[in-house]
C-alpha cells in the first residue's frame, strides 16, 4: 500500500493559525490521499464551524495565538467527531484533560502523523473512513492499547 492513498479520501478539518505549518499539513495530508476540507486560523472561527463542519476529522493546534483551542475540542467531543491535537508546546504545558486524545508533536514525521490519524479513527469505531490507513496501523493500534 502506497502512502498516497492511505487516507483513502478522509476529509479533514485543519485548526492552525500559522500558514506555514497549515500549508506543510495541507500537503502531507493531500499526498497521502486525503481531503482538507476547510481551514480555520482563529479561535473564534473555529468555534463558528465546530458546530456544523461536515468533515471526517479534525486536526487542532493547542494554541492559537495566546488562546487555547480547549472550547472547540469541547463541541466537538459532544458531536462525537475525531480529532487529534498538534502543537509544539513541551507536555509539561498541556493541561493533564488533553493527554488523553490523540496527540501529535511538532515536529514529527509522517509516519507518527498517519498513526495519530489512525488512532483517533480507531477510538472513535470510525471503521469505515480510511480503511487503509487504519490497516496499515492495525498492528501499531493494538500494540498502543495493550
Amino acid at each position: 500500500m502506497t502512502s498516497d492513498t492511505l487516507l483513502d479520501g478522509l476529509r479533514i478539518w485543519i485548526v492552525e493559525d500559522e500558514i506555514l505549518f497549515f500549508q506543510l499539513l495541507k500537503r502531507i495530508i493531500e499526498r497521502g490521499g486525503g481531503v482538507v476540507q476547510r481551514h480555520s486560523a482563529s479561535l473564534a472561527e473555529a468555534l463558528k464551524n465546530a458546530h456544523h463542519e461536515d468533515c471526517d476529522f479534525a486536526l487542532l493546534d493547542v494554541q492559537l495565538g495566546r488562546e487555547h483551542v480547549f472550547p472547540v475540542l469541547e463541541v466537538l467531543e459532544r458531536r462525537g467527531l475525531p480529532f487529534a491535537l498538534v502543537t509544539g508546546l513541551p507536555r509539561s504545558m498541556i493541561p493533564e484533560d488533553c493527554l488523553a486524545y490523540p496527540l501529535i508533536l511538532k515536529p514529527f514525521g509522517r509516519d507518527d502523523f498517519f498513526f495519530k490519524i489512525a488512532q483517533a479513527l480507531q477510538s472513535y469505531k470510525m471503521l469505515d473512513k480510511a480503511p487503509s490507513l487504519l490497516a496499515a496501523y492495525k498492528d501499531r493500534i493494538n500494540e498502543e492499547d495493550s
